[in-house]
């Protein structure tokens, strides 16, 4: 790339005094039309600029390339080629008369020239829900045409396809309506209120889940303690045990089963949070079962793959990165606690972002890899506009790290039943 790059500083129009304006595009005498993806990440750099705050510059985007030959401005850009022959480059505009705009703009293409360079990036999506809550939504959006449709969810301020979702509580529904239960299920009580009140019910209950609550009844049935291995701060690990609240605990760390106080080893069993990543859920089995010999449970396929998957995505990335962006929507304040975790273990640099507006703060110009994990929450207009704006700033070789695996169950059809 370094080779075909190409700096200039010529004649333009339709500068004005007092501004500084970036450019989403220009015409270069031997590369003809240069765009300038990452024109956003330059305006906002600028705006936190020092020296263009000192000198009162206003800094002003322009979509369209300026006029070349006479004019009252000057064109300060950089172009280059990628392997396939297509043209980038940034380029600003001062007025030829403004001595200090015209210091700004050579001194900030001085400098971002230095981070023009060809880059690989391991994009690892985590955006993707589990297969039980996309069965959700899809059951949701089936139904939209209700005007009596209330969505239950494990805490408040959540939607799903646009409807507002409330806690998991019939309070304030009135009898009859139609409620449709969350992917992490619900408890008995709650479902035996929604039958006596007479409502409709969708149950959109991921399988596994399903299959879960069944097994642990059978086991509160038949008289054992069912040790539940699951994630406390989780929804589901609360439906889990609200299905014999009288014969159930919840333990999540090989910690936790030395813990625990005697029980009759011969009527002991265990269930899993299908939600909870695998490499945790054995670990804590292996020591449950050390402890209780004779303990008995349900087959692995109780588990859901996406936890897991999401871990060994946000590993593969970690370790491959120079430097790792999570792109989250605006109002999560930090990344996934186990994309922390990981990058604390790792000793991975990772930095949260919620677009390209953020990446001139960031020092790239010694990272020849950047990995970008797009968090839960985020669309994928934000995705194309960080990409872009990274190819923005030079040749990027893209390489999907995201690990998928679905599971194979056989989803039951929605119930909907009304009494």
């Amino acid at each position: 790339m370094f080779r075909t790059m190409r700096k200039r500083e010529m004649a333009a129009t339709g500068a004005a005094m007092g501004h500084l304006q970036v450019l989403g595009e220009f015409t270069d005498p031997e590369y003809g039309h240069v765009p300038c993806k990452a024109s956003e990440v330059l305006s906002n750099a600028l705006l936190d600029d020092l020296t263009a705050a000192a000198a009162g510059l206003r800094i002003t985007s322009r979509p369209a390339g300026p006029g070349t030959g006479i004019g009252n401005g000057v064109l300060f850009a950089v172009a280059y080629h990628d392997r396939a022959g297509r043209s980038g480059g940034i380029a600003l505009i001062a007025h030829r008369d403004d001595h200090p705009a015209r210091t700004v703009a050579r001194e900030t293409l001085i400098r971002w020239t230095r981070t023009l360079r060809s880059r690989r990036l391991m994009l690892g999506d985590l955006s993707q829900p589990c297969p039980g809550t996309r069965r959700s939504a899809q059951i949701a959006a089936d139904h939209a045409h209700l005007d009596d449709l209330h969505l239950l969810a494990d805490h408040e301020n959540t939607s799903l396809n646009g409807r507002p979702r409330r806690p998991d509580t019939l309070d304030g529904i009135p009898d009859g309506s139609t409620v449709l239960f969350p992917a992490h299920g619900v408890s008995l009580t709650l479902r035996a209120e929604a039958a006596a009140r007479g409502m409709r019910i969708l149950d959109g209950t991921c399988p596994l889940v399903t299959a879960a609550h069944t097994d642990i009844t059978q086991y509160a049935n038949r008289g054992d303690t069912v040790v539940i291995i699951g994630d406390p701060a989780h929804a589901v690990t609360a439906t889990l045990t609200a299905q014999a609240p009288e014969a159930t605990l919840s333990i999540r760390t090989p910690e936790d089963v030395t813990a625990l106080e005697d029980l009759d080893g011969e009527h002991v069993a265990f269930a899993l949070d299908p939600a909870m990543p695998h490499r945790e859920a054995t670990a804590t089995l292996t020591a449950l079962r050390t402890r209780y010999p004779r303990l008995s449970g349900h087959h692995f396929d109780i588990m859901c793959h996406t936890v897991t998957d999401h871990a060994r995505t946000i590993h593969s990335v970690l370790v491959e990165s120079d430097l790792t962006l999570v792109l989250t929507d605006r109002s999560v304040q930090r990344p996934a606690h186990t994309i922390l975790e990981a990058a604390a273990t790792l000793n991975a640099r990772v930095l949260p972002i919620a677009g390209p507006q953020d990446l001139g703060r960031i020092a790239l110009d010694s990272v020849l890899t950047i990995g970008l994990l797009i968090a839960p929450g985020t669309t994928p207009h934000q995705t194309t506009q960080l990409v872009e704006a990274l190819r923005g700033l030079g040749p990027l070789s893209i390489h999907d790290a995201t690990t998928t695996r679905e599971h194979f169950y056989s989803a039951a059809p929605v119930q909907t039943a009304r009494t």
